[in-house]
């Protein structure tokens, strides 16, 4: 089962959830449950009388036969400051050492920052989010056995 949320819901707004395995849900902590491992197109739709409609979307690997390893993968995950004005730093701990990729979408799904890092056994990554406007950002580290979502505040 994997819970999917959003992350500041707001009063009033609707929250339509498409999983890309031909079930949907709604609300802001909908779940759902995978059957078969693949990468899926996961959608949210937020609807709002005074302010239309937001779409955000992302892709999800799900892979249960190594699920119990990749909740080892990284250790001590944090992304500090969070809420920031210019500069976020992402830090974790991981055994592995390895090439990853490190994404930061706007809220329409739109890649905005792409950087690809060498992981050590202690990684520090900064992410130069000056040049963006304030708003909420999601963001993306993705190595060859899984994926790790975090989100970032920009004020």
């Amino acid at each position: 089962s994997v819970c999917f949320f959003v992350l500041n819901p707001v009063a009033g707004v609707t929250y339509i959830w498409d999983f890309g395995n031909g079930q949907t849900g709604n609300g802001s902590t909908p779940c759902q449950v995978y059957t078969s491992n693949d990468t899926y197109q996961v959608q949210v739709t937020a609807m709002s009388v005074s302010c239309g409609n937001a779409v955000a979307e992302a892709e999800i690997l799900i892979d249960q036969t190594n699920a119990q390893q990749d909740i080892y993968i990284l250790k001590n995950f944090s992304i500090q400051p969070n809420p920031t004005t210019d500069f976020v730093f992402v830090k974790w701990e991981t055994q592995v050492r390895e090439v990853i990729d490190i994404e930061l979408f706007d809220l329409n799904g739109k890649v905005i920052l792409s950087k690809k890092y060498t992981t050590q056994k202690v990684n520090k990554v900064q992410l130069n989010v000056a040049k963006f406007p304030a708003g909420i950002y999601l963001g993306r580290l993705k190595s060859a056995d899984g994926v790790y979502s975090f989100k970032v505040v920009k004020r």
